[in-house]
């Protein structure tokens, strides 16, 4: 079984919201947290997040085309990453998110879904996939 030394979260990076989920080192337990909105109390919003979770890892999702390569959205999360998260001096993953929004929108679909619930449930495939990874 896969030993997890860090608590991490993870992040769904859009234009108007934040989708994250969170795992904690000692339950191994991938959870949704309500979004951000992108917006002037994003930073205050997620240092919040980052110390009540005590996170020491982020991983970020990154788009890609389906030929695997890096699109316009992957360099507006990339300079999201240096704009907001490379501050924080914690560690910063990016981890493939092909195809996450439509699964989310799948995994979703008898229940009622909300516009954050989606973008949530985008991270915790994003922290699932990271974790599979390892």
């Amino acid at each position: 079984m896969l030993n997890l030394k860090n608590n991490i979260l993870a992040l769904d990076v859009g234009e108007k919201r934040i989708g994250l989920a969170v795992v904690q080192k000692n339950n191994f337990i991938v959870k949704p947290l309500n979004y951000l909105d992108n917006d002037d109390f994003l930073n205050h919003h997620l240092k919040q997040i980052i110390q009540n979770n005590e996170i020491n890892v982020l991983v970020v999702g990154l788009p890609r085309n389906m030929s695997g390569q890096l699109t316009k959205q992957s360099q507006k999360v990339k300079e999201f990453v240096n704009q907001h998260l490379r501050p924080l001096n914690l560690k910063i993953v990016y981890q493939d998110e092909s195809l996450t929004s439509v699964l989310a929108e799948q995994n979703l679909s008898f229940q009622v879904k909300s516009k954050g619930g989606v973008d949530s449930e985008s991270a915790c495939l994003i922290l699932e996939d990271y974790i599979n990874s390892l």
